[in-house]
């Protein structure tokens, strides 16, 4: 069977733990937050990706996966395969059910529903439950957790809205998709997601997106 070319093309190694977001934009505000001299490891396709030493001065990998399920199995794979072990998702979701979250806030997710056609490919056929380890430094915390829906298309880009499973609380794109290509490829995984603020103070998002990041990171520095 004949291949695309790499999704990444890694100009500098990748550390065995990494964080992943969506946005190349947040990985770089991540990696001049959370990193001690950075250096660009891809900038193939615009996912941009960054690995430099953490807190506890280990290296630490912090890579986009672009939008949606499919892409993020692509890059799991490929960041399997350079040798990533661990790594935790950092990235934002639609508050949904009957008391849901408010803007600002972080949950670890518990548990994911496929519900998009990435994770249908990969076999999902009920909740994906992250590593037991790092969900269990996610919460230490004290973060509340939540169950995500993962879909191809939000109802705000036009989908339908989805009949929600029981004690699901949050939409998203691609967190389903993600454990499963991380449970196939051999790598231990988790998520964490927040609620973006829509009200166009950049400074309010940056410091929220730097928490959902800080969270992901103190998992992973305390991983072994």
């Amino acid at each position: 069977m004949t291949r695309l070319p790499e999704m990444l093309h890694l100009v500098n190694p990748v550390a065995p733990r990494a964080i992943v977001v969506g946005d190349p934009g947040r990985a770089l505000e991540l990696a001049q937050s959370l990193l001690e001299r950075p250096l660009m490891s891809n900038h193939q396709r615009g996912l941009w990706g960054y690995t430099g030493a953490a807190a506890d001065g280990r290296p630490l990998t912090i890579q986009s996966t672009g939008t949606g399920g499919a892409s993020a199995v692509a890059v799991v794979r490929e960041l399997a395969d350079a040798g990533v072990r661990q790594m935790v998702r950092a990235g934002s979701a639609v508050a949904v059910g009957p008391e849901p979250a408010v803007a600002g806030e972080l949950r670890v997710v518990a548990f994911a529903v496929p519900g998009d056609g990435a994770s249908r490919a990969l076999g999902g056929q009920g909740p994906v439950r992250p590593d037991e380890s790092l969900l269990t430094r996610l919460r230490a915390g004290g973060t509340p957790s939540v169950g995500v829906l993962s879909v191809d298309v939000l109802p705000q880009d036009g989908g339908e809205a989805p009949e929600l499973p029981a004690d699901v609380g949050a939409l998203d794109r691609q967190t389903a998709a993600l454990l499963l290509a991380a449970g196939r490829f051999d790598v231990r995984a988790a998520a964490v997601v927040a609620f973006p603020h829509l009200d166009g103070d950049e400074d309010r998002r940056s410091d929220w997106w730097r928490a959902v990041g800080a969270a992901a990171a103190a998992a992973l520095t305390d991983a072994g």
